[in-house]
């Protein structure tokens, strides 16, 4: 690994080892940012390495802030597929529509690469123990990776939470305690238990966590390696914290630094009707502070359901830097789009993982997105998260005798 990253708070300007895992920045509280030397790295990486390399996360290793390979946990994250759509796209007469589906990650969603940077640097920092607030998803991947780590990991989780991920996280050894009230209950009792006990904050947002953030960009890189080097023209992505976001905008800005690329996407942001805080701080045109939490958040997509934007400060400003826009959808529109999904091509994805191409219909009904242009559109989780979502919403199959008269007015 080439060790070109550095460690600094975006406020004050504070600057931390390279190995020192941190949080929120210890003198301010702002936000740390990690840079890389983009003349150092481009000494080892360029386009024909990376093609040499293995199609997973850690193969854009002087992109993320580990100083030594030995510490990568690693359960072969990376390298999930870009889903030329045909079906889905016909309907809305679209001609370059693609999914990214992250649910092909090891534990059923994109979180997974926010699990492998954190846990890896909580190994380089030699931590015992991690605390996490999360809906699910995020719990269930750092509760794998700290599992193969021999790192401890408690999760903090909103009563809400749906029973099949909380399985999941526990069958992962992570130890779970459920919390009343909404998401933002959670997330103050993980921040109070970094403060307590000080074990690292690996919520999946950058307040918290900034190597959640680092994970998320290599999608990014993804995207464009599989495009044959060309950029999206729009990438539509669910928003809930906004790390996602925030995220993919580093990985895209990366690689127009390295000259991998000439450009950058537009990006346009989706959020659930019932939990929309970000959409509507686009549509006032607020600045990051001037952002309020969303009173009695309520929506399928628990993955969504965040009643404040915690990355708010780094989200707001790569939309429309992006020259992007925000819309909303429905918790009838998700469970449509999730139908569709499968039905059309294939993709089995959780309320959370649909909520992007749910917004993508609404950006071409408003011609938002033209129908030539390039559009990627982030599937960021399985359906296999959340079954209960979708059953009650299919007739119960029939029950028959094995008998083929009887069967033939069921297969007509």
């Amino acid at each position: 690994m080439v060790d070109t990253f550095t460690q600094k708070c975006t406020r004050c300007g504070e600057g931390y080892p390279r190995r020192k895992m941190v949080g929120a920045c210890q003198k301010c509280g702002g936000i740390i940012k990690i840079s890389y030397d983009y003349s150092e790295v481009g000494k080892t990486l360029d386009k024909k390495k990376i093609r040499g390399r293995p199609f997973n996360l850690w193969r854009y290793s002087e992109l993320l802030p580990l100083s030594s390979a030995e510490n990568v946990i690693t359960l072969g994250e990376g390298g999930t597929p870009l889903i030329r759509s045909e079906r889905f796209a016909s309907k809305l007469g679209l001609r370059n529509l693609y999914f990214k589906d992250e649910a092909m990650l090891p534990t059923g969603s994109l979180k997974d690469r926010c699990a492998t940077v954190s846990i890896s640097k909580a190994k380089e920092a030699a931590v015992k123990s991690v605390v996490i607030s999360s809906s699910g998803n995020a719990a269930a991947s750092m509760s794998a990776y700290s599992a193969r780590a021999g790192i401890r990991c408690l999760v903090f989780v909103p009563s809400s939470a749906v029973p099949s991920k909380l399985l999941q996280v526990t069958t992962y050894g992570g130890k779970v305690i459920k919390v009343n009230g909404t998401t933002g209950n959670s997330v103050k009792l993980a921040a109070d238990a970094t403060r307590k006990f000080g074990w690292p904050n690996v919520s999946t947002a950058a307040v918290y966590n900034p190597y959640a953030l680092e994970g998320q960009k290599t999608s990014a890189y993804e995207m464009v390696e599989q495009l044959d080097w060309k950029t999206p023209d729009w990438l539509v992505i669910p928003v809930g914290s906004g790390n996602n976001l925030a995220g993919h905008w580093a990985g895209f800005s990366d690689f127009d630094e390295l000259g991998f690329t000439n450009r950058r996407p537009k990006i346009a942001a989706v959020q659930a009707a019932g939990c929309a805080p970000f959409t509507e701080a686009v549509e006032k045109g607020s600045k990051p502070s001037e952002v309020q939490a969303w009173e009695n958040p309520e929506t399928i997509a628990g993955g969504v359901r965040d009643e404040f934007p915690y990355d708010v400060e780094l989200a707001l400003p790569a939309l429309r830097e992006s020259k992007g826009v925000a819309v909303n959808v429905t918790d009838s529109e998700i469970i449509e789009t999730m139908k569709g999904l499968g039905a059309d091509e294939g993709i089995y994805s959780e309320p959370t993982g649909a909520v992007a191409a749910a917004g993508l219909k609404h950006l071409v009904a408003s011609r938002t997105i033209d129908k030539d242009e390039l559009i990627v559109v982030m599937v960021t989780g399985s359906g296999l998260k959340d079954p209960g979502s979708l059953s009650r919403h299919f007739p119960e199959p029939p029950v028959i005798d094995a008998d083929i008269n009887h069967a033939t007015k069921y297969l007509a």
